[in-house]
């Protein structure tokens, strides 16, 4: 019996493995990649709420972007909202670069974010060919944008994306998590099945786009980069992954902040991939009785005098959840040590903190199973279905 428990044990973890290696040699392969020059006419989309840390620095970063012909459109709720004012400065500061503001309007039926993209989209130039959308609490690097756009020159690419790297302001336990939790989703967006995307950091064809109503579906959901996923599924095109459009965001996290941001992410892939979310689940849950298991069984087997080979074979997921910290460390250091200085002081902790997070993941995919609101940036919203969003609380 024991040795049927090690040998599920070691096919749960190398499943497991698999999401984070298939990331690692993606990363490194694309990152190899040179695509010829392309730079068609673009529309950057950003929803902005209220004034992040580092906004100047973002909002400025987008701004100054080393890319021909491109036109920002950012959109708020209303002019009394902080970052309305600030943009206002900020784009009289740089009147090279066609900006522009969209008030919004507030949202009954879908989520702030997803109500101000709505507008934004509605008011972008006719002739632009792909559409960009971001986060304002993101700082790209000034080529970002012409990386982003160049895999889009090629048929079976549907949409491009990057992912979020989570820099804390204060090294602390909880925001370490964090940015090692981060990369560790971040890795789904390389997995086929998955088909995933950052809404802060995409980019997709603007016909596509219009063809698939997808401004119509963003009118009644819950997110942006899931849904958009889902409606070009019929294209047959392949999403992106961008190692170079990696972002980072500069914030700090507690406990509560990070539980809160933990719980909303799952909540979100339950919505929207029941499937491959359910199977993620019982994989974590299992992978976290064996992580629980393994160190109490090895070290009663160490006090006991009876330990043997089996017992170190059945240590597996701490060695390989520690493998995994390391892979995702390499590839976050090589996509990303140009453009954050000293950001091998946070990944050095992920091999570290990776048996940590393993243990916290299977909390993450309990809670969200009675789970039916949501609170997101002030906001609460009550669903029932991806297509049906009610903003209960504002």
């Amino acid at each position: 019996m024991f040795l049927t428990i090690v040998i599920a044990c070691v096919i749960l973890t190398v499943l497991q493995h698999s999401f984070i290696a298939n990331f690692f040699f993606v990363t490194e392969k694309n990152l190899l990649v040179k695509h010829p020059p392309y730079t068609p006419k673009v529309s950057i989309i950003i929803p902005c709420r209220g004034i992040d840390p580092h906004f100047d620095t973002s909002i400025k970063s987008i701004l100054n972007q080393d890319y021909p012909d491109y036109e920002i459109v950012f959109a708020t709720s209303d002019e009394e909202d902080p970052a309305y004012a600030r943009l206002q400065e900020l784009i009289q500061n740089h009147a090279c670069v066609k900006a522009q503001i969209v008030i919004a309007g507030h949202p009954t039926i879908s989520t702030g974010k997803l109500n101000n993209l709505v507008a934004g989209v509605g008011q972008v130039r006719a002739d632009s060919e792909i559409l960009v959308f971001m986060d304002s609490d993101t700082c790209p690097q000034p080529k970002w944008l012409e990386h982003l756009i160049a895999p889009m020159q090629y048929p079976h690419v549907g949409i491009t994306t990057g992912i979020p790297v989570y820099v804390p302001l204060k090294h602390t336990f909880w925001s370490l998590v964090k940015s090692m939790w981060m990369a560790g989703l971040g890795a789904f967006v390389t997995v086929k099945r998955f088909r995933g995307c950052y809404g802060g950091a995409m980019a997709v064809r603007k016909k596509h786009f219009d063809q698939f109503n997808v401004r119509e579906i963003w009118k009644t959901a819950l997110t942006d980069d899931l849904t958009l996923s889902m409606a070009l599924k019929p294209t047959g095109t392949i999403n992106y992954f961008v190692p170079q459009c990696m972002v980072p965001i500069y914030e700090g996290t507690n406990l509560i902040d990070f539980i809160k941001w933990a719980n909303r992410q799952s909540l979100l892939s339950r919505v929207y991939f029941r499937k491959q979310w359910a199977f993620v689940a019982v994989m974590f849950a299992l992978r976290m009785i064996f992580m629980v298991a393994s160190p109490i069984v090895f070290l009663s087997a160490l006090f006991t005098g009876s330990l043997g080979l089996i017992h170190w074979i059945f240590l597996c997921p701490v060695y390989v959840a520690v493998y995994n910290g390391i892979l995702l460390m390499k590839a976050t250091d090589d996509a990303m040590r140009h453009e954050v200085a000293g950001i091998h002081k946070i990944t050095r902790w992920y091999p570290v903190l990776a048996p940590t997070t393993q243990i916290l993941a299977i909390v993450n995919f309990v809670i969200p199973l009675f789970a039916r609101k949501m609170t997101w940036r002030g906001i609460t919203y009550k669903f029932t279905s991806s297509t049906e969003v009610i903003v209960e609380k504002r």
